[in-house]
């Protein structure tokens, strides 16, 4: 991708600088001030992007006017000079903040892609168009890459060798042997004669030790039962009892984590089996999720917009091209190809239908901001003087069944992305924050 979008479009003729780079620079800090600002604002995105691929000239338009206010902050005499039409510069400006945020986020980069996707074959470009199919290319082809890789099947899963554990070292103590004293003690005397040294009898010996061999043969038996005695007594079976803990531990945190990451592996790799799966099941079955009720058996003009609606709710926002094509496919079967209707009566035949009640915000924006036309769907806001003046898009413009379908599927898939956007917050110094969010309200 170009290192700016406001080169491309100097390059292209559309910015009327005379040559003079100070206009130029000038008008890149306002870029660059703006990024800021819908960086910390990603809600706002959607608004932004279709101010600056709509060719008409919105007076009043709250993503132009912050443009303006931007720019008269880095350049308070911009209006003195001549500089071709102002309109274009806030809307190279606009799209150069929003493509400067689509490089560093690839949420915004997806909502991005989805929104102009969307919008852009239904629009006319006139010389701007070079400029717009060089930036959607560019967009597609990082976003396409990283679906398929995501949406893919391998032929096989290659888990990681399961790591050997290490287990703690655990270090035991034996309490000393003890001996019986008093009872070696007791046996001893009745080895050594008939009385002990209090004079009582002992029941053992009965020859004193001046009676030599007699004596000895008497002592030596006693003495000999008396030191096996004590020595079994002490040297009997002992019960030692090991902590497992630490090693049990060990063990049940390495099983643990190689078996989650094994099953969120196998989780990945059929990622892509599941959402086919299941996508071919609701294209053969035609019928709504939503409103349990066969496509047939509802209004042909409210079924394309209701099977976009149900489609998108099985699918994450990040999917490749043919997810698309495949959507289209699902309404032809359920539609004449030459069979157009307006952007009007398509709206105004769903903002009355039963079956689009529970996709409908209880609470409509009422902003001026510009939105993605599945938003007035939601909002039952589908008067036809609403789609030109809320949209990019005339409520006269006509469209066959899958057209419409799939332009408002990949609205919605782009309005979810979006939501997964972490808002960044802008440096406090540059005093961006305080100035631009005063100017959207």
């Amino acid at each position: 991708m170009a290192d700016r979008i406001l080169e491309t479009f100097l390059d292209a003729g559309l910015l009327e600088l005379g040559g003079n780079d100070a206009w130029f620079e000038h008008i890149s800090a306002a870029a660059d001030k703006l990024a800021v600002h819908i960086g910390a604002h990603p809600e706002q995105l959607a608004a932004f992007v279709y101010s600056a691929v709509d060719p008409r000239e919105r007076l009043g338009d709250p993503s132009r006017a912050m443009a303006q206010e931007t720019l008269k902050s880095v350049w308070r005499t911009y209006s003195s000079v001549t500089m071709g039409s102002l309109d274009l510069v806030f809307r190279g400006i606009i799209l150069d903040a929003v493509i400067q945020n689509a490089k560093r986020d690839d949420q915004i980069r997806l909502g991005v892609t989805l929104l102009l996707s969307s919008a852009l074959p239904h629009m006319s470009l006139g010389e701007e168009a070079e400029v717009w199919q060089k930036t959607v290319s560019e967009l597609l082809s990082a976003v396409e890459a990283e679906a398929e890789a995501r949406w893919s099947v391998p032929s096989a899963i290659a888990l990681a060798p399961m790591v050997a554990v290490k287990p703690p070292e655990i270090k035991g103590k034996l309490g000393a042997i003890k001996i019986d004293e008093a009872a070696l003690l007791k046996g001893l005397e009745k080895a050594a004669g008939p009385n002990n040294k209090a004079g009582e009898e002992t029941g053992g010996n009965p020859h004193a030790p001046n009676a030599g061999a007699t004596w000895s043969n008497e002592f030596v038996p006693l003495a000999t039962e008396a030191i096996a005695t004590a020595v079994k007594r002490a040297a009997g079976e002992r019960v030692y009892n090991l902590a497992s803990d630490e090693i049990f531990g060990a063990i049940s945190t390495m099983v643990t984590a190689y078996v989650s990451a094994a099953i969120n592996q196998t989780a990945a790799a059929s990622h892509g089996v599941e959402l086919r799966s299941r996508l071919l099941w609701w294209k053969e079955a035609k019928i709504s999720p939503s409103a349990r009720k066969e496509y047939r058996l509802i209004d042909r003009k409210v079924a394309p917009g209701l099977m976009a609606l149900d489609y998108q709710s099985m699918l994450p926002a990040l999917a490749p091209a043919s997810v698309v094509a495949f959507l289209r496919e699902s309404v032809r079967t359920l539609s004449g190809e030459n069979e157009t209707t307006s952007l009007g009566d398509f709206l105004a035949a769903m903002s009355e239908a039963d079956e689009i009640v529970p996709f409908k915000s209880s609470q409509p924006d009422q902003t001026a901001n510009l939105r993605p036309l599945g938003a007035l769907v939601l909002e039952g806001a589908t008067r036809p003087e609403l789609i030109s003046e809320r949209t990019v898009f005339q409520g006269t413009l006509k469209l066959d069944p899958a057209a419409f379908a799939s332009l408002l599927f990949l609205e919605f898939q782009a309005l979810k992305a979006i939501q997964h956007v972490t808002p960044v917050s802008p440096p406090d110094e540059a005093g961006t924050a305080g100035k631009v969010t005063g100017a959207a309200k």
